[in-house]
């Protein structure tokens, strides 16, 4: 993969031509782009006007965002990235709604520091189940500046590092943010324990970081593959083996769509209900979505079309 770095100025005047290049993704991280509302504004008129094919990714901070710059970032090709803010939970909270509301590709980008944002385990463990509860598409923890103090030890920091690789696998690269809360919901348990219970069935499964497992380099069908089997433990674990059919549905239809949006790959599912519920509001409470739908197999077949992907049934 070639990268290429531009300047600001490079960067506006290029414009138009980054596709013919070859260029599929552009990260703008300089903030005089990114820190300037009535500059940015006119930095995605003119993507919007000279460059509709290439992901524009912009890093900027929460308090940036407001319903223009939304409204903006959705007339274009674009994801968000935002540094995690705990300092105003409820203030990050609002802003974020509105990328979820606009049903915006954005991510955390989150720094854990021993003395400010990850003082114990316990700060840690808040910290991701805040993140998550915000429905980010796909975080990024650098837990490297870690350091023991008097609230967090050696095993605390090691139990922090097996948590965030988990997550990074299960969540961000097995692209889970579309089922994750519905799934997780019927188990009573919170994402950061999840993620723990994850890390240690990464260890007996020889696919932790300590293994080489490296999730850059898996396809996504082989995390699916392991998000399957720990959930069915998980699912049995609680004697809640009659959830997991419309949960096993709910992750392999989310993920067929995923891969014909990231890969162009087409595939046939063999599915227990039929997709028209699957997708629908009712599925996100699986407990109820197993009193009131009924079973209905059928085989979808799922396809990237020019208005993203879709699917067809036939029962």
């Amino acid at each position: 993969m070639t990268e290429y770095h531009f300047s600001s100025s490079e960067l506006e005047t290029g414009l138009g031509t980054f596709s013919e290049k070859g260029i599929t993704t552009i990260s703008v991280r300089d903030p005089s782009i990114t820190a300037n509302k009535d500059r940015f504004l006119r930095f995605i008129k003119m993507v919007q006007k000279k460059e509709n094919s290439v992901l524009f990714d912009f890093y900027l901070d929460y308090s940036f965002l407001d319903k223009a710059v939304v409204s903006a970032l959705s007339s274009i090709y674009s994801s968000v990235l935002l540094p995690l803010s705990m300092s105003d939970k409820k203030s990050f909270s609002k802003k974020i709604i509105l990328l979820n509301d606009a049903g915006l590709v954005f991510g955390f980008d989150i720094v854990l520091n021993s003395e400010i944002n990850c003082t114990s385990f316990k700060a840690f463990r808040d910290l991701l189940d805040f993140s998550i509860s915000l429905f980010p598409n796909h975080l990024f923890i650098d837990d490297s500046a870690l350091t023991q103090t008097a609230l967090l030890s050696k095993t605390d920091i090691a139990s922090i590092k097996r948590t965030v690789f988990a997550c990074d696998v299960f969540y961000s690269s097995g692209r889970a943010v579309p089922w994750f809360s519905a799934v997780l919901f019927p188990l009573r348990i919170k994402p950061s324990f999840f993620f723990l219970d994850f890390a240690e069935w990464q260890d007996c499964n020889n696919c932790s970081a300590e293994s080489g497992f490296n999730p850059e380099k898996a396809e996504h069908k082989e995390i699916e593959i392991m998000q399957t089997v720990f959930l069915k433990l998980k699912y049995e674990e609680k004697k809640l083996q009659h959830l997991f059919t419309p949960a096993y549905d709910l992750l392999r239809l989310h993920g067929a769509f995923s891969r014909a949006v990231s890969e162009g790959e087409s595939c046939s599912l063999d599915l227990s209900y039929h997709p028209d519920d699957i997708l629908s509001p009712s599925a996100m409470d699986l407990v109820r979505f197993c009193e009131e739908v009924c079973m209905e197999p059928c085989r979808v077949a799922v396809f990237i079309t020019d208005e993203g992907p879709d699917y067809t049934a036939e029962t």
